[in-house]
């Protein structure tokens, strides 16, 4: 199983899961790349597909990152399917 620390190397994860995990969290963690991240709003799949550094990752490797990153606690999700952090 993986570890929750996504800054840790290969602990169970695909070398590709893992970038999707380092790439997803700090960009809801750093409010200074997106105002809304900023203002503490819920971001959909759409607007984490639309993050620059996001784009190059299909629908399916997001979903599996963002999985991840729910079942270690480390992202919630809400209404009309959207993701945010546990202290928002």
């Amino acid at each position: 199983m993986a570890n929750d620390d996504p800054s840790k190397p290969d602990l169970g994860r695909t070398t590709e899961d893992q970038q999707i995990i380092q790439e997803t969290l700090p960009y809801l963690q750093n409010e200074t790349w997106d105002s809304t991240v900023k203002n503490k709003v819920p971001k959909t799949l759409r607007d984490l597909k639309k993050a620059d550094r996001l784009t190059s990752y299909s629908e399916q490797e997001l979903i599996a990152g963002l999985k991840e990153l729910i079942q270690f606690e480390k992202l919630n999700t809400g209404e009309n399917n959207t993701y945010f952090l546990p202290d928002w």
